[in-house]
């Protein structure tokens, strides 16, 4: 049966006390039984929500190597993404936390996720879709589009390759390719702006 009330509510802060404390140590991998005396709450409670707050996404466990008994023992710690997300104030429970889509935080989304009801919360929509793409500014910026120009031209199609023999980050690649794109649509106006007579 699905909690409700303060239980729900109970439940979620526990989440969250998890998830604040393993993001709080991102190198750190630890049991039930450590997060449990970190966070001063009972290691049974802690070892049943650990699962839980895997599912959404937010923690990660590893299998290990029991030296007190044959079953694994799990080691738990920050799932990478979770350092990277924005913190919204939730439209749910209405506490700031890392945003989990929909306007909500990760525990809340997941909760509501499980329950079938994140239709009552409208999708935000895409914030950068009107936003204008990258363009090089410097000439070292300049020279690594036509560098990937060159390299495409070439038949390289993969952008970790092309990473590699550009010397930048895959992230930069994907930058370089759609400054790229910017700059084949504008070259078509320009020869016809040059062409045409006065």
């Amino acid at each position: 049966m699905a909690p409700t009330g303060k239980h729900q509510a109970a439940r979620d802060e526990l989440d969250r006390l998890i998830v604040a404390h393993l993001d709080a140590h991102p190198r750190a991998q630890l049991t039930a039984g450590d997060i449990a005396r970190a966070i001063r709450r009972d290691k049974g409670s802690v070892a049943k929500a650990l699962p839980r707050v895997q599912l959404a996404g937010l923690v990660v466990g590893t299998p290990t190597k029991n030296p007190y008994g044959s079953r694994p023992m799990m080691l738990w710690q920050a799932a990478p993404k979770q350092r990277d997300r924005s913190i919204v104030t939730c439209k749910s429970c209405q506490q700031r936390g890392p945003h989990g889509g929909r306007g909500l935080c990760t525990i809340c989304h997941g909760r509501h996720k499980r329950k079938g009801t994140l239709t009552q919360f409208p999708l935000l929509g895409n914030p950068h879709k009107d936003k204008k793409p990258w363009q090089p500014k410097q000439a070292r910026s300049r020279a690594l589009v036509r560098d990937y120009e060159f390299l495409i031209d070439q038949g390289e199609r993969n952008e970790e390759a092309l990473a590699r023999e550009l010397g930048c980050s895959v992230r930069h690649v994907q930058r370089l390719a759609g400054a790229s794109r910017t700059r084949q649509k504008e070259q078509p106006a320009l020869q016809t702006g040059e062409g045409a007579t006065p």
